[in-house]
């Protein structure tokens, strides 16, 4: 099986904040074109939400420690969390496309 290639960014600090780095981070993946962010962002235990992702199939990176679920999942299993979700990839997106991705 070849080996997949996952691109992570990270945001900085918003300013007066000190958020962990892992809730910072994102990976994108151009094979899925999906946008993978923190589990632990839904607000819920980032082990449940890891855990209802896979039994949904969904892919889950592991990166540190943390776990990362589709963004197009949490939209669908978080519905109020849809227009942050979508600022975010949006924010990936951009930040990818400038990195010729």
């Amino acid at each position: 099986m070849p080996r997949q290639i996952i691109y992570w960014t990270t945001v900085a600090n918003p300013k007066g904040q000190k958020i962990p780095l892992y809730m910072r981070k994102a990976a994108y993946h151009p094979e899925e074109k999906e946008v993978y962010l923190p589990a632990a962002g839904t607000g819920e235990s980032e082990m449940i939400v890891q855990l209802f992702a896979m039994n949904d199939g969904k892919t889950v990176l592991q990166e540190r420690g943390h776990a990362y679920v589709p963004a197009s999942w949490i939209k669908g299993m978080y519905p109020r969390m849809k227009g942050t979700i979508e600022q975010i990839e949006a924010r990936v997106f951009s930040e990818m496309g400038t990195k010729g991705l």
